[in-house]
């Protein structure tokens, strides 16, 4: 049997897998623009985008400052949501942060080290230490230290 093409008119019939996906992603549209009409300027702008699953709602920052502005600003946004628009459903929101997918180089760590007279006090304070964890802890801190003096 012959493969026979689909219309465009075919794959975006009401039944099919696209058009599913199409309507899914305007409706995501959608709650974006009621989340961000029930939210200040200077907090929307913050806002990357937004989901709703069952009685959640996602909220997706770029970053942890953005995601805290967003948190700061949840629950005037579930009173908001739940007056205005008619999302009785949703108990609560939740904040997560998206990263950008880009990978920056890094420069490498140079190493940090105490002055002796810092490495004698961190030692010593190790010896009167009673936990054996902390003791092992501030004895390994202490030993990071050149022969020569760092101010």
């Amino acid at each position: 049997m012959k493969y026979q093409p689909k219309t465009i008119h075919t794959l975006l019939d009401q039944s099919s897998t696209f058009a599913r996906l199409r309507q899914h992603g305007h409706q995501l549209q959608q709650i974006n623009s009621i989340v961000r009409s029930c939210l200040p300027d200077s907090t929307a702008q913050h806002l990357q985008a937004c989901s709703i699953n069952g009685p959640h709602l996602t909220l997706y920052a770029r970053s942890a400052a953005q995601a805290t502005v967003l948190r700061l600003a949840s629950s005037n946004l579930l009173a908001a949501l739940h007056q205005n628009h008619q999302l009785t459903q949703l108990s609560d929101i939740r904040i997560r942060i998206t990263t950008d997918r880009q990978i920056l180089p890094t420069k490498p760590v140079q190493p940090r080290f105490l002055t002796n007279s810092t490495a004698k006090l961190i030692s010593d304070l190790a010896e009167t230490a009673i936990d054996p964890a902390i003791k092992n802890i501030l004895r390994r801190l202490s030993k990071r230290h050149k022969n020569k003096s760092i101010q």
